[in-house]
């Protein structure tokens, strides 16, 4: 049995196959070292942030992230639901929220779902990959199998905003994270100071003003003076 067990969500983009499938290669491999056991939602569709740019409304969007607690509440019980993409894990966290704090909301989700066949009776747990690796392992424990430090190279830790605000890490700064830092630092790498660490990536722009993000990243380059960015998600 897997010291640590997840329902998994992908997401679309970290798929196999997908734009960030290396993404997803990277977390197997790490998940199979630290004995963590992902087991992928069965069914599961995209959490709908690309539509909700489109304005496609509420209650839509809502609903596709219902599924998904439904599913992984019928397939998985008991298990947190664990999501790589910052954009998958925010839009879930945000989706559990609403429905667990407006009855108007969940009683139109559970329609919705209704005509799928679908119910929700508990919503399970959201987490980042982030949130796994540092608030149920810890530090210490993700420094244990570690066989060859970073030594002599220099990174610099790129959140960005959706694991920031407004949930963020546990015990953590909004205005300066700190714990892609000290994940640098715990693998024997050197964290040097980065003052765009919680600046927008212009991932929400990608579809109403592509242009304006494709300006952004040479910014967030030159702002260190590391050639090696740290980010916790499929950008």
């Amino acid at each position: 049995m897997a010291r640590k067990e997840y329902a998994f969500y992908p997401g679309c983009s970290s798929q196999k196959g997908a734009s960030a499938s290396n993404y997803l290669t990277s977390v197997q491999s790490m998940c199979k070292t630290l004995d963590i056991k992902l087991t992928e939602i069965p069914d599961w569709n995209c959490c709908g942030a690309s539509v909700s740019y489109a304005e496609s409304g509420e209650l839509p969007r809502i609903a596709m992230n219902a599924r998904n607690f439904a599913l992984a509440e019928t397939n998985l019980p008991g298990q947190d639901i664990v999501a790589t993409c910052a954009a998958c894990w925010l839009g879930s966290r945000e989706s559990k929220e609403r429905l667990e704090h407006n009855s108007g909301l969940l009683a139109d989700t559970q329609a919705a779902l209704k005509e799928a066949g679908l119910q929700i009776k508990v919503i399970p747990e959201i987490k980042h990959m982030v949130e796994v690796l540092i608030e149920d392992l810890g530090y210490d424990e993700l420094k244990k199998p570690v066989k060859k430090p970073l030594n002599g190279m220099k990174f610099a830790g790129y959140v960005g905003c959706q694991t920031n605000r407004p949930f963020g890490i546990s015990g953590e700064s909004f205005e300066n994270p700190m714990y892609l830092d000290k994940l640098i630092e715990t693998v024997g790498g050197e964290a040097v100071p980065y003052d765009q660490k919680v600046t927008c990536c212009g991932g929400a722009l990608a579809f109403s003003e592509p242009e304006r993000t494709q300006m952004m990243w040479p910014r967030r380059r030159s702002r260190t003076s590391s050639k090696r960015l740290m980010t916790a998600a499929p950008k």
